[in-house]
């Protein structure tokens, strides 16, 4: 950051009128500043604070010290703070160009923008500081009455309910937690209620705070109770306790009064509209594109269920699809073009994504809701990502959280996540279908350069593609051969912890390693090249093939990356410290598949 001329216009000096100084800093803050300032000689100095729930800034940090002119601004230490505070040496408070980019992208954070004279007597506020506002609470006495005898939800279940004093006391406690940003760990035996025991007061403190509560099972069993048996009666209760229910259409819409609770599933449980029509496209145009008549007709069928289906969930497909046919229809991150798809207005995806963004309780499964977590953990938790933001979390079948945690926080790699991508390119059996084979019969034009182009992909990038699975296949299986003999393991599943003494053993992922890397730079190389010698036209109808092709190479640049990081972990350090030492372990699963194979 830097700050504005001091020979800006006079009268620009003075910042807006605004609220008396101790309104936005406490006195003990504003004393911290000055002494800081005066350590620093007068110089730029830069703080991020914290804010009361009076929203004052009742506590500073000092972050850095820069110059007359400057001082660093640590945006990425920024997580956990209210607002940042710099002064401008210079008597000028208008904020610099650079103050204005910093201001804009600590906002995205939820971050107010101050700005000082050295003697802590004038301010601007840039951005003004958010309040903390204090979450409502949800007394004991409010659950102990919706759950009791009489009570709203007896009034709705009828003769047949009986209150559950283990019910009761659970309730209590998860009202305790959720008001108070606790952490409760409860055990219910069965026949508790406990599902009731947690939606009540997660159900009140979201209508009356208007913050989001995620609710995260292990199993689509229990997220079909919840929805289809259990929320309907909260809702009923609700409207009879007299909670914001139901309306008249006369009142309004419905959908935005009363419970709103949204079952929200990963991408991967949608289909694309616009690659489900791409591949119906295919299916009459190049029928190469699929490994074999079976899935091309399989791929027909589920185009014309896609342009008719009403939610676009592959749950309403009985039987269910095929992994390799619904790979081709499926929404997928790689594959997405967001709000530049044609199709994104009407996108099944993107409407269980608006759905989610209005509701007060959004029911999801462990996997899910730790994949959004590895997302805010590096994007912010004031953002959007599988899921929308949200305060609070209540885990029901906790004893599956450890592994799936491990999944979404840790590195898998798989021999069918590592071949998989590679066989898109060339199907093994089928050698004329697959992405490459379809790349080769679009290049048809009679440019030199194109012409090379698809002899490249046929005489080079064809022949690097089988080495490089073949290598792949090779590496896994010597890796899988020593780990089982490392093990003394004879059985059909072997786990093996890896120290520093199992990296020999681990040497031929290097291998497979180096050459994902060399065919992705080739791959890549080569499809830029291709999009730079076709014609707009052309161009356009080749993105059946090219923007699948992108999506492989993606797929394959991770894997490449994350054998990388995998052999990486084992390795000392500078310092001679291995992974273990460093928070990070590493285990390998081998086991016995069809005709006696180890994976």
């Amino acid at each position: 950051m830097s700050t504005p001329p001091a020979e800006a216009d006079e009268l620009l000096r003075e910042p807006p009128p605004s609220a008396p100084l101790s309104a936005i800093l406490a006195p003990a803050v504003q004393e911290t500043i000055r002494r800081e300032i005066r350590a620093a000689g007068g110089n730029e100095v830069f703080f991020f604070g914290e804010v009361d729930g009076e929203g004052v800034v009742s506590r500073v940090e000092l972050m850095a010290r820069g110059n007359e002119g400057a001082v660093p601004a640590l945006v990425s230490k920024a997580a956990g703070f209210d607002v940042a505070i710099h002064n401008h040496p210079s008597g000028n408070l208008l904020p610099s160009d650079a103050d204005l980019q910093i201001a804009h992208h600590l906002a995205e954070e939820g971050l107010g923008f101050l700005i000082l004279d050295n003697e802590v007597r004038k301010l601007y506020e840039v951005i003004p500081a958010r309040v903390a506002r204090r979450a409502q609470p949800i007394e004991a006495e409010e659950v102990e009455a919706f759950l009791g005898e009489g009570g709203p939800l007896a009034q709705v279940l009828g003769g047949g309910y009986e209150p559950r004093p283990a019910q009761v006391r659970m309730s209590v406690q998860v009202a305790e937690a959720i008001s108070h940003e606790g952490v409760a760990l409860l055990e219910a035996g069965t026949g508790t209620g406990k599902t009731f025991a947690y939606l009540v007061p997660s159900a009140l403190f979201a209508l009356r705070n208007g913050e989001k509560v995620v609710v995260s099972t292990a199993t689509k069993n229990l997220q079909g109770q919840i929805v289809r048996k259990d929320v309907p009666a909260l809702k009923a209760a609700l409207e009879a306790a007299g909670s914001p229910g139901p309306v008249s259409p006369e009142e309004g819409d419905p959908e935005e009064r009363g419970l709103r609770v949204a079952v929200v599933k990963g991408r991967g449980n949608y289909v694309s509209l616009r690659r489900a029509a791409e591949a119906a496209a295919a299916v009459e145009r190049d029928g190469g594109l699929f490994a074999s008549d079976e899935e091309l007709e399989e791929v027909r069928r589920l185009a014309a269920w896609a342009s008719a289906s009403a939610s676009g969930e592959r749950a309403e497909l009985t039987p269910p699809p095929s992994a390799d046919a619904w790979e081709h229809v499926t929404s997928t991150a790689d594959d997405c073009l967001g709000p530049k798809c044609p199709r994104f207005q009407e996108c099944r995806y993107y409407d269980s994504r608006r759905a989610a963004s209005k509701a007060h309780v959004l029911v999801v499964n462990h996997h899910l809701l730790f994949a959004d977590l590895s997302l805010k953990a590096e994007l912010g938790f004031e953002r959007a990502a599988a899921l929308p933001p949200y305060t609070r979390v209540v885990l029901d079948e906790g004893h599956h959280v450890e592994h799936i945690a491990s999944e979404h926080f840790g590195l898998t790699l798989t021999e069918l996540g590592l071949t998989r991508p590679l066989g898109r390119l060339q199907h093994r059996r089928r050698p004329k279908r697959g992405l490459l084979p379809a790349l080769i019969r679009a290049l048809t034009g009679k440019d030199p350069e194109e012409q090379r182009l698809a002899r490249e992909v046929e005489e080079r990038l064809l022949p690097l593609r089988a080495q490089t699975i073949d290598t792949l296949e090779l590496s896994l299986a010597e890796v899988a051969i020593s780990l089982r003999l490392a093990s003394e393991g004879q059985g059909r599943e072997v786990k093996l912890r890896l120290g520093p003494g199992h990296n020999a053993l681990l040497e031929p992922l290097g291998d497979a390693q180096q050459a994902l890397k060399l065919l992705c730079g080739r791959l890549g190389r080569t499809l830029d090249a291709i999009k730079g010698v076709l014609p707009a036209e052309r161009l356009a109808r080749a993105q059946t093939t090219l923007r699948p092709l992108d999506a492989a190479l993606r797929q394959l640049n991770r894997a490449a990356s994350g054998l990388e990081a995998f052999l990486k972990a084992g390795q000392p350090d500078d310092e001679g410290r291995v992974a273990a030492s460093q928070g990070t372990v590493r285990w390998a699963e081998v086991w016995r598949g069809k005709g006696g194979r180890d994976r």
